[in-house]
């Protein structure tokens, strides 16, 4: 039988990017994504689609920096 989530605290966790979390906060998420598997997939699609809107931010920077760095120097 699969233990029930205790939403409230554990939902503020699962936000969490894993490179906030902080000293026994992996270990807790650890242990709520063992016991539910849908759930930890729904966790590491959540972080993949993080890191793509970065990657995709980054590249815009890269691909557009002449017209990026006139448009704040421009205003200098």
């Amino acid at each position: 039988m699969k233990t029930p989530i205790h939403m409230k605290r554990s939902e503020k966790l699962l936000w969490k990017s894993p490179s906030k979390l902080l000293e026994e906060e992996p270990q807790k998420v650890e242990k709520l994504l063992q016991n539910h598997p849908r759930l930890k997939e729904a966790y590491v699609l959540k972080n993949i689609e993080a890191f793509r809107r970065v990657r995709k931010t980054f590249m815009g920077w890269k691909h557009n920096d002449k017209s990026f760095k006139t448009r704040f120097l421009w205003n200098e």
